[in-house]
Parts: C-alpha cells; structure tokens; sequence
C-alpha cells in the first residue's frame, strides 16, 4: 500500500466527521451560493454544499499528497533562496547569480486561450488563472506592471527567515512566463518599486537600482538627511521614507536628474508610525493615494503631505454609521485596529471596531476633496491582522489568511465575496494593478491549509 493510499484509508473517516460539522465562520467565509457570488449585507450567506464539498475533500487529499512529495523534492534542489545569515553585498553572491535564472518557458501555441477563466458575472467580474511560474512562490516579493508584462523579484519567506534572489516576468497576452535577468542578489527586509525601466530597492538602509532588462545594479544617490527604510512610486517620482530622530523624513527623487527633494519631517511620525512594528506593519505605512502622499498607521491616524505649502495635514476618521439595533455607536475611541491602501479613487481604510462588544468592520474612502466617508454595510469578520489590500482601480480588494477574497466597490460601496475565485487563504502575496487588470501572485498559504498556489488576473465588472 502506497503512502498516499495509507492517508486517505485512514484519515477519510476523520474527514467525513469534519464535514458534518459546522464550519468555524470566523476564519471563513459561508459557502458559495447558487451564483458562487455573494452580495454582502449585514448577515452573509451559510448555505453549504456539503455533496460537492465531500467529492473534492476525496480528490485534493490524494492531490496535495503528491503535489507535496514533489514540493520536497524540489525544495532539495531549488537554488533561489538565500538564508538571512548568507545574504550579504551584491559581491558575495557570485554563485546565486546563476542559480536564481529561472527556466525560459516558451509555449508552443497561445496558451491565453487554454487558461482556466471563471465566467464573468455582473458584480463578480472575471478570474483568469495564470500560468505556472518558474520560480517558487514566495511572500513580499518585489512586483510591478512595465505596460507590457509582470516583473517579480526577490521575496521572501512569510516570517522573514531568509530571502530569495531569483525572479521571472509574466506576460498576459501570451499566459507565459520568461526568465528575469537579475543581480543574484536579495534581503528579507527589501522593498522596492518600479519607475521607468528600473526597480528602486531599499535594503539595510541603503539604495540601489536595478535594469529589469540587464539585471545590472544601476549606480544611484540616496539621501543624506535619512536612512531610507521604504520606497514608493507615484507621479513619475520615487518616494521614500526613513527616521530622522523621533521624526518620519520623506523625500523624492527625480530618476532623470537623480536628485532628492527633501521636505518636512513629519513631527513623532517615526514614533507614531513605526516605533516596533514589523517590517510588514511598516510597509503598509506610506502609501500613493490619488496623487497623493499618505502615511498611515494602524490606530487609526493619517496626514498627508501638501508638497505646495510642505506641510501635513491630518485625516481624521468619523464615526462609522452603526445598526441602531446594536444599542451602542463605533466612536474613534472604539476603534481596535485599521488598514489602509492608496487606490485610484483615494486612500481606502478598512477599519475595525468594538460596539457593545461585538466586532464590526467597515471599509470606506478619502479621495482628498470631500473628506472620508464610510461605506454602510459591515465587511464580513476577519481579524484585520490576516487580510491585506490591494488597490484594483473603483475597486478595494480585501485578501484573506483564512477564506475567499471581498471586493469593495469604492463609489458604490457594494461588496462580493469572491467563492469562485482560484486565489484561496494566503498571506504576503504580491498584487499589481495595471490600469484595467489586477495581477495576484505569490504567497503562503496557512499552515493548516492545503492548496495550490495559483497566481490569477482579476478584471473589474464594468461601471
């Protein structure tokens, strides 16, 4: 008897069991209904389909059983990552530079007609599952849209115990990805973003640049006034940010003069906005909103940077509406956590509260003109520590650890959870928004949770 037959013959009983019992609803969503879409109002769907769900338990587990003896084989070989105590200068990584190329992986016909589309509804939109990469799936990597493909680089892994050096681009007229030149080179705590041909990556305190084209290091000034500790595209511009004392300094640089502007410090912003946070924490920090730069934190404060008068400028949350019938009203001081992501249509801040002790979460929107506004209608449960957000045009996209991703439509405030889509519970994926698309890729999935995983383009229903 083969392994694999050994799990399903005696851990099928215990699955059965499971099925029969009520789901935990506050580590996923409900069940997909007839449509596979659900409208969310203030109590969400809980139907179901227990037949189906039972046929498929059946078939992942011997799946994933193989899919997992083949993950180990590849792990023993795989050359592109690097641990934390390896990583060093651009010089020592002489021997990752040719182990992270990836594979060139040319298909012998349009492979865009092949790939797996979910049908396209009125307030789903359409999912698209992209191509196998060459390169391992891995968290926080470095990800941007150049107008013809996806470039991914570096990463790392989800707790940030060693990084990866390698990278791929993906093309979406052809589903097929192709080898990235790169400097063989990475660091768990690098950040980095694309501005014309070249990524900016911030590492260690220091900057470089990156040809996507060559893979050559590109020689670039950073600024004196601060160690910068990210960076972020927006206007044509590079934006970064780092401590000065107490102080958060921000400044931009013109990648065709290659010098710095430097404006204000932000007053207790490293204190206020950094302090202990993790790296993750703080890279949710600065963010492009709307032509627009906002630093956030998670207590609920933002300012915004008026680059004409360098000054900043508050933002100020107001009360979410509440369900009279809760007895109780969300007030500033009621608020737990939050979460904040620049979009098209401005800063979108998903915000957590505590009424009468029970947990709500509402979504809403700052375009910069009429002050923020809240959406009416709760999002469904989720720690805000297991979701992260992505910018996907009139849309906020809401990705979950444990669950189906929410789309938030940020003019109407209309909210669907995605059951059909292909991206399941992960953390640290990359998104990319490219004007029409939005590009999913990369992450961890939980450590209970098996699962390929996939990367996807998700297209906006039409307004």
């Amino acid at each position: 008897m083969t392994a694999i037959e050994d799990r399903l013959r005696s851990e099928m009983p215990q699955l059965a069991d499971q099925l029969r019992v009520t789901p935990d609803l506050s580590r996923s969503e409900s069940g997909p209904d007839d449509n596979d879409i659900e409208r969310v109002s203030f109590g969400p769907s809980r139907r179901w389909l227990w037949a189906a769900a039972s046929v498929v338990a059946i078939a992942g587990l011997s799946a994933v059983a193989v899919a997992n003896q083949k993950w180990r084989s590849d792990a023993e070989s795989d050359g592109g990552e690097i641990a934390i105590d390896a990583v060093a200068e651009p010089a020592d990584q002489t021997s990752q530079a040719t182990r992270s190329e990836p594979a060139v992986q040319t298909p012998d016909t349009d492979n865009r007609d092949q790939r797996r589309v979910e049908p396209a509804t009125e307030a789903g939109g359409r999912w698209e599952v992209v191509a196998e990469a060459p390169i391992r799936s891995r968290s926080y990597p470095v990800a941007a849209w150049t107008g013809d493909d996806f470039v991914f680089w570096a990463g790392s892994s989800l707790d940030r115990k060693f990084a990866y050096s390698d990278g791929a681009r993906y093309d979406p007229a052809t589903d097929s990805w192709s080898g990235l030149a790169t400097p063989g080179w990475g660091h768990p705590g690098l950040t980095g973003t694309l501005v014309g041909d070249q990524i900016y990556a911030a590492a260690k305190g220091g900057l470089t640049a990156i040809n996507v084209d060559t893979g050559e290091f590109v020689e670039v000034v950073a600024p004196t006034e601060f160690a910068l500790t990210h960076v972020i595209s927006g206007g044509g511009y590079l934006w970064g940010a780092g401590r000065i004392g107490d102080d958060l300094g921000i400044g931009q640089l013109d990648p065709v003069d290659n010098i710095w502007t430097i404006y204000p410090p932000l007053v207790d912003g490293w204190v206020a906005f950094v302090g202990d946070q993790t790296a993750e924490a703080w890279e949710e920090g600065i963010h492009w909103a709307n032509g627009r730069i906002v630093v956030w934190s998670r207590s609920g404060t933002g300012y915004t940077l008026d680059t004409v008068e360098d000054r900043w400028d508050e933002i100020i949350l107001p009360a979410p509406p509440v369900d009279k019938n809760l007895g109780g009203d969300a007030t500033p001081s009621s608020l737990i956590s939050s979460r904040a992501v620049g979009t098209d249509l401005g800063l979108a801040v998903v915000a957590q509260f505590d009424v009468n002790g029970i947990t709500l979460i509402f979504a809403g929107v700052d375009n910069g003109l009429d002050g923020f506004q809240w959406f009416t209608d709760p999002i469904a449960k989720d720690a805000l520590d297991r979701i992260a957000l992505a910018n996907a045009g009139q849309h906020l996209m809401i990705l979950r650890s444990y669950g189906s991703p929410t789309t938030v439509d940020l003019v109407t405030g209309e909210q669907v959870v995605h059951h059909e889509s292909p991206i399941g519970a992960r953390s640290g994926a990359a998104t990319v928004w490219t004007g029409r698309q939005l590009m999913i890729w990369g992450g961890e999935s939980p450590d209970d949770v098996d699962q390929p995983l996939v990367g996807a383009l998700w297209t906006p229903p039409k307004p």
